[in-house]
């Protein structure tokens, strides 16, 4: 029965530590709400879909993707850390020169910075770096939509 106990006690301490609830011998515990729900509204957000150019929709706080063009896309995304300041994550680039041109894939890091307000999306990231199997650097422009030299 010690074991038995062990392990529910052990049970719980990971449910309560991965932000879940747990319930052992008719005693209800439960953890606090994880720091990222309670904040996604006041962290900044970045625009998901850039070719639209639309300061009213689109913008996302940790989309599973990033659209600069038809044929420009960084998908899979996962963020490892997301706060009022920055944001990285590691994704999958697929970047064609149109068309009939070449295509560069692979995995790139991804860092977002220089925070800033609009009427629109409120507080946004308005620059993106990303890294690894290629490097650019984009800003968002006047019209809300991705830019790049």
């Amino acid at each position: 029965m010690n074991k038995l106990k062990k392990l529910a006690s052990t049970i719980a301490l990971g449910a309560m530590s991965a932000g879940g609830v747990a319930i052992m011998a008719g005693t209800a515990s439960a953890s606090t709400t994880p720091a990222h729900a309670i904040t996604n509204r006041s962290l900044p957000k970045v625009q998901e879909n850039g070719m639209d150019g639309n300061w009213r929709h689109e913008w996302r706080v940790r989309p599973g993707y990033i659209a600069f063009g038809a044929d420009y896309i960084i998908e899979r995304i996962r963020w490892s850390s997301w706060t009022q300041h920055s944001a990285y994550g590691r994704g999958h680039l697929i970047a064609c020169a149109g068309a009939s041109g070449p295509c560069h894939n692979g995995v790139v890091d991804i860092h977002l910075y220089s925070v800033f307000s609009h009427s629109g999306p409120g507080r946004n990231f308005g620059n993106l770096q990303y890294s690894g199997s290629h490097y650019k650097h984009l800003w968002i422009g006047s019209a809300g939509s991705w830019d790049w030299s």
